[in-house]
């Protein structure tokens, strides 16, 4: 509870940057006034948590949701309540309350994204996010800065990555996993089996390897683009060149081999029932680790709203998720919001509070 009276908390120095960053953005009628960048058209709200002593919590929520991007696409931070509603903007914005963030939270989300069995068959999940670009859906403005995504269930989809280093898992359908170009950082393709029991081939002219898994069930069959590692279960296999001249080469370079290893060590449950177990041999054990299911199925994705937004009721908020067929059934990011705000604004704030 950040009002005198209460304890300082585990951080003062940096709750007091937190305090000195929502006083100078919140509303002009408050004392002192702010410059109103933060809920100046919502006193009834506002007012409400300065009587709690909250003020604090909601201001650096609208921040965080900013700083991923879950109002980019709306154009809004808050529905209206926050000027900012990307990383640009905070920038101008709200140099402050950017500070803070950056202080606190990584640029990326850097766990393993589990997509939910229900991601509609011949949906691209993409991590990469063009301004120019036709391709991206609505679930880009926020998943592009996510990493890593793992497919589950057997539904026919896809997966695009960005110039980060990625890693992917595939499920038991037929799967394309694009790396995002030959510009990408080193990305990784895990594979739940042995070596012997896929089949891999190079497809003429491209730049993608064809691998089929003869286990049913398990991986299915995955045209690898733009893929750098192909991690077994018992090995590893890189590929290199393009076209007819590509070949499977076996020897890794120090880099490769760390980010296999990092890929592993963020699958922490079965993939195939969703329960906590050891992962394939060379991944380390999951006993002391609960996976954070960020995509879970929702009945309605579109309704989604922070508990306390102040304009929910008068505002109608942007559709979650894009799909070309249903929206209300792409259950990719919805879960995400809500740990998003409910887990890393209110940990920071317990901690420093």
């Amino acid at each position: 509870i950040d009002v005198p009276g209460y304890k300082a908390g585990a951080s003062p120095d940096f709750q007091a940057l937190i305090r000195a960053a929502t006083t100078k953005n919140q509303p002009t009628f408050l004392d002192p006034p702010g410059n109103g960048v933060w809920g100046e058209d919502s006193r009834q709200w506002i007012e409400e948590l300065a009587g709690e002593g909250s003020l604090t919590q909601e201001y650096l929520a609208s921040v965080i949701d900013t700083y991923y991007g879950l109002w980019d696409f709306f154009g809004q931070g808050m529905w209206g309540a926050y000027a900012a509603s990307n990383r640009e903007e905070l920038n101008d914005v709200d140099p402050e309350g950017l500070d803070v963030v950056r202080r606190f939270f990584s640029p990326r989300l850097t766990w393993m994204v589990y997509l939910s069995p229900e991601l509609p068959s011949s949906a691209t999940f993409t991590m990469d996010f063009d301004d120019d670009s036709n391709f991206n859906t609505y679930h880009a403005y926020k998943s592009r800065y996510i990493d890593h995504a793992y497919l589950l269930g057997t539904n026919d989809a896809n997966i695009r990555g960005n110039e980060h280093n990625n890693c992917f898992g595939v499920n038991a359908g037929i799967n394309n996993v694009d790396g995002g170009g030959q510009i990408s950082g080193v990305d990784v393709l895990l594979l739940r089996g042995k070596r012997d029991e896929y089949d891999l081939n190079s497809v003429q002219d491209t730049v993608s390897v064809l691998v089929e898994d003869s286990v049913e069930g398990r991986d299915g069959v995955t045209q690898a683009v733009n893929v750098d590692i192909l991690a077994f279960s018992d090995t590893d296999v890189a590929t290199a060149g393009t076209g007819i001249e590509r070949r499977i080469q076996s020897d890794l370079t120090h880099e490769e081999e760390l980010a296999v290893k990092k890929c592993w060590a963020l699958v922490d449950f079965d993939t195939t029932k969703g329960e906590s177990t050891t992962s394939p041999a060379r991944s380390p054990t999951a006993s002391s680790t609960t996976p954070l299911t960020i995509l879970s199925t929702v009945s309605d994705p579109g309704s989604y709203a922070p508990t306390r937004s102040p304009t929910a009721s008068s505002t109608t908020p942007p559709t979650i998720f894009s799909t070309v067929s249903d929206p209300s059934s792409y259950a990719i990011l919805n879960t995400f919001n809500v740990n998003l705000i409910g887990v890393l604004a209110l940990l920071a704030i317990n901690m420093f509070d």
